[in-house]
C-alpha cells in the first residue's frame, strides 16, 4: 500500500512491522512460523527501510542473517528438504530463505550465507516439483495445500527472475498446476476431496 499509493505513513507502519518481528522473536525450530516470520522480516527491509537509520537496518540485516544460519545449518530444517517431510512448510521457510538470499545482497560481510540460502531455496522448490507435484499438476497434499504451497513460492519466483533471470515460473509444469485447479474447481465433480490432510472435516471443500 506504502507503494502504490506513495503513503509516507503506510511504509512508516511496515517499517515499525519490520522492527517489532526483530525486536520481538527470534528463529527458532518451528519452521512454519520462522518461515512467515523471514518473509515478512526481508519483504519488510526491502520496501519499508529506505529511510531507516543505519542501526535499525544493522537489527534487521542480523537478525534476517540468524534466521538464515538457523535454517540452512539446522538438521531440523535439512530434513524438509527430502521425502517424508518435503510438503507445504518446505515452501514456506525455502521461500523466504531465497527471498532473504536476494534482499541482502551487496549488504552484510557473510555473502556465503546469501549463497547457502538461494541454494537451499532451489533445491526445495526443484524437490517440490518432482516429488510434489505431479507431472500433470496434481499436488500431493490436495489443492488447498496446493494453492498454499504456490502462495509461498510465488514472492520468490519473481523476486529471483528479477535478480538474475531464473524464471520458475516458466516452468511448463506450473501450467499443468493451473489446468489442474480448474479440474478440482469444476462443478461437475462437486468440490469432492478425498485427501484427508488437506481438507479432514469436508467431503466436499470446494
Amino acid at each position: 500500500v506504502g507503494h502504490l499509493e506513495q503513503d509516507d505513513d503506510a511504509l512508516a507502519l511496515g517499517k515499525a512491522l519490520t522492527l517489532h518481528l526483530a525486536n520481538a522473536y527470534n528463529a527458532d525450530n518451528d519452521e512454519a512460523h520462522s518461515g512467515m516470520r523471514l518473509r515478512a522480516l526481508a519483504l519488510g527491509y526491502d520496501l519499508c527501510f529506505s529511510n531507516a537509520t543505519p542501526a535499525e537496518r544493522a537489527l534487521v540485516r542480523d537478525e534476517i542473517i540468524l534466521y538464515i544460519q538457523k535454517m540452512v545449518w539446522s538438521p531440523g530444517y535439512q530434513n524438509f528438504e527430502v521425502a517424508p517431510y518435503l510438503a507445504n512448510h518446505s515452501a514456506m521457510f525455502g521461500a523466504a530463505l531465497g527471498l532473504a538470499g536476494i534482499a541482502l545482497q551487496e549488504e552484510t560481510a557473510s555473502a556465503y550465507l546469501l549463497d547457502d540460502a538461494l541454494a537451499m531455496a532451489d533445491r526445495i522448490v526443484d524437490n517440490l516439483l518432482h516429488h510434489q507435484f505431479d507431472p500433470n499438476g496434481a499436488y500431493n497434499e490436495g489443492v488447498f495445500y496446493a494453492a498454499w504451497t504456490l502462495k509461498q513460492l510465488v514472492y520468490y519466483f519473481d523476486a529471483r527472475e528479477r535478480f538474475d533471470g531464473r524464471a520458475y515460473a516458466d516452468n511448463p509444469q506450473f501450467e499443468a498446476i493451473e489446468s489442474w485447479f480448474a479440474y478440482e474447481l469444476s462443478p461437475a465433480g462437486g468440490g469432492r476431496s478425498f485427501n484427508l490432510n488437506d481438507s479432514p472435516m469436508l467431503s466436499a471443500p470446494m
